[in-house]
């Protein structure tokens, strides 16, 4: 599976240069750009930008990206987050994950990717 580099790939100048203006307002916090995975591309989401506090867990991101319900996935998908096309440790806080890898204009771009994972029992018992 890949994921969108830190380079915004497919990604319009326009929607780049809002949320580099993001950034540069909010600098206590992290602007988390998600980008669907290149197995994701039938998911919608309604909007892909998120301002987070620094201290957030990324299983937290997790939870507020499903609250949130800008992804469409069922209840018996996981969620996972890819940074660069690496899978991030949910234990590890945003503002580590973006000192390492934030683009240049301050914003974190993060890949998404589910799977059937919780036991969807589809067949005749």
């Amino acid at each position: 599976m890949s994921a969108f580099p830190a380079g915004t790939q497919g990604w319009p100048v326009e929607e780049q240069r809002k949320a580099a203006a993001v950034a540069k307002k909010y600098v206590d916090r992290v602007v988390v750009v998600l980008h669907a995975a290149d197995t994701e591309r039938s998911l919608h989401m309604s909007k892909r930008k998120f301002i987070c506090p620094r201290n957030l867990k990324m299983s937290e991101l997790v939870s507020v990206i499903r609250r949130s319900q800008r992804v469409k996935i069922s209840a018996e998908q996981a969620l996972f987050l890819f940074v660069n096309g690496a899978l991030v440790p949910m234990s590890e806080e945003l503002d580590s994950v973006h000192a390492r890898h934030a683009d240049g204009d301050g914003v974190l771009h993060v890949s998404f990717a589910s799977e059937n994972t919780f036991g969807f029992w589809g067949g005749v018992r």
